[in-house]
């Protein structure tokens, strides 16, 4: 609860596992909280590095193919955090892509890792993460 009135932004959810979630919603404001905690992190730096790509090619998004490029960098994220009751994924969109057009759906995409779920082979998080860029403006 403090850190939430600390931050002053987010919605604190207690869970029933004793844990409590602060979620963030929009780029900006998870971006700024990511870029000031970023130089402290250290088991999820990885993740807050794709979080900082996906802001950015969000914000650079101009067809449906660089959304399902965003939506493919979400899905790597899910793989390494608790998104279990998660349903869109980067195979629903492109499957709603191709019903909007008529056509045939393309091929489903792997399903996302999470607890339960095994790494496929050769698949592991990036052992060291790059410096990165805070919504377009670099991390600096």
């Amino acid at each position: 609860m403090q850190l939430k009135e600390a931050l002053k932004l987010g919605t604190l959810r207690k869970r029933n596992d004793g844990m409590s979630e602060l979620a963030i919603v929009g780029a900006v404001p998870a971006c700024s909280l990511l870029k000031n905690v970023f130089p402290y992190l250290r088991a999820k730096k990885s993740t807050a590095s794709l979080v900082f790509e996906i802001a950015d090619k969000l914000s650079k998004v101009n067809s449906e193919g660089d959304f399902i490029e965003v939506c493919k960098l979400v899905d790597k994220v899910a793989e390494f955090t608790d998104s279990r009751g998660r349903t869109n994924t980067s195979a629903l969109v492109l499957k709603t892509f191709g019903m909007a057009r008529g056509g045939v759906a393309p091929a489903p995409v792997s399903p996302p890792l999470g607890r339960g779920n095994p790494a496929p082979k050769g698949h592991a998080a990036p052992q060291s993460a790059p410096v990165p860029t805070f919504c377009g403006h670099g991390a600096q």
